[in-house]
């Protein structure tokens, strides 16, 4: 049964806040895109494959949303259709690629060669593939089912299901992307644990050591965003979806656009705090800045790099620390002269390792 537009004004409201929201994030987006692309160095590298595909996902599933303004215009139900597939099938691409992305760091620092032949190029874009693959077969009975089309919540996506069958299915799609944000939830944890104990040994740490460190702590905030942003865009969603499945009745559409139109914002703070947080997109990012005097301090002002706020700790401390050393071993120098070059000697050793 073809349904008509029951609210016209909060459709046409809501496909301007879609329009809006594709105007900021597509060009971080197809920024990300097209860095990976052009840039050797970023492709070298097997995790961008998967930031690439994040990426790209973000992108048409901006795309989806802004054609909804045809079914605000129009009731073209084709449209809506075609829009409401593409909604749920790049919206679980890019929630399914942070648990990898976070999965495969961690594979990484773990060190252990059993996991060379997945964090490699050829292993990363096998599974950015999967991705793709498993995402489509998940939504392809409610294509052959005819099932996508104008939601009771107001936007396009999967229409009220009438058989038996197709709200397990349903919930069962649902479960899938729990999965993903528990597995997101624990690599991060596992990255934290990591972390901890490398703060254990900042004075030990080569040049290199303390970059990757550096490196895994930023990729750890792009967690934690990839954590927050979806319960706050897709939880009140699928709540309002399970009890319109199960005849209950709250509130009214317009209520239901408001909710449903945070699904939006994951599209557009992913491409951001990827840029952001990830050292060579950054760079990327204010060379471009650079060349463009207008963007160049809005630029910067919004992708400047945070400080390693406990690095820095950890170097006031351990000044504090050889200060006091130097305190102490004064006087005892004075009082046993036959002890000066022991005590020279601990503390040239020790002076070196401190990185001010």
């Amino acid at each position: 049964m073809m349904l008509m537009e029951q609210d016209p004004p909060s459709a046409l409201g809501l496909s301007i806040w879609y329009l809006l929201m594709a105007a900021l994030g597509l060009p971080l987006n197809l920024f990300i895109i097209s860095s990976t692309i052009v840039r050797r160095s970023l492709r070298a590298v097997p995790m961008n494959w998967l930031v690439l595909s994040a990426a790209v996902a973000d992108t048409a599933y901006l795309l989806s949303l802004a054609v909804f303004l045809r079914w605000s215009l129009a009731a073209d139900h084709l449209v809506c259709k075609i829009s409401g597939f593409a909604m749920y099938y790049f919206g679980m691409i890019s929630i399914f690629t942070a648990p990898f992305l976070a999965a495969l760091r961690f594979m990484a620092l773990s060190g252990n060669s059993r996991f060379g032949s997945t964090t490699n190029r050829r292993g990363v874009i096998g599974i950015d593939c999967g991705i793709w693959i498993v995402s489509a077969l998940l939504y392809l009975p409610f294509v052959i089912l005819d099932k996508f089309g104008i939601e009771k919540v107001g936007t396009c996506g999967i229409t009220h299901e009438e058989n038996w069958y197709e709200l397990p299915y349903f919930l069962f799609c649902s479960g899938t992307l729990f999965v993903a944000y528990s597995a997101t939830f624990f690599f991060n944890r596992r990255l934290h644990s990591w972390v901890k104990n490398m703060n254990t040994k900042l004075l030990s740490l080569t040049g290199e050591s303390k970059v990757t460190l550096s490196d895994t702590r930023n990729l750890m905030k792009i967690f934690r965003w990839f954590l927050i942003v979806p319960v706050i865009a897709f939880l009140p969603t699928l709540i309002l979806q399970i009890l319109y499945r199960t005849n209950i009745q709250l509130l009214n559409i317009r209520f239901d656009r408001v909710v449903v139109a945070f699904g939006a914002l994951p599209a557009v703070i992913n491409p951001f705090v990827t840029i952001k947080y990830l050292r060579p997109y950054r760079l990327v990012m204010e060379a471009v800045g650079s060349k463009i005097p207008f963007f160049s301090s809005p630029i910067h002002f919004l992708f400047k790099e945070d400080q390693d706020t406990s690095w820095e700790r950890m170097k006031v401390n351990v000044t504090n620390k050889v200060q006091a050393v130097y305190r102490i071993s004064i006087p005892v120098l004075s009082m046993r002269n036959n002890s000066v070059s022991v005590y020279n000697t601990q503390i040239s050793e020790t002076l070196p390792t401190i990185v001010l």
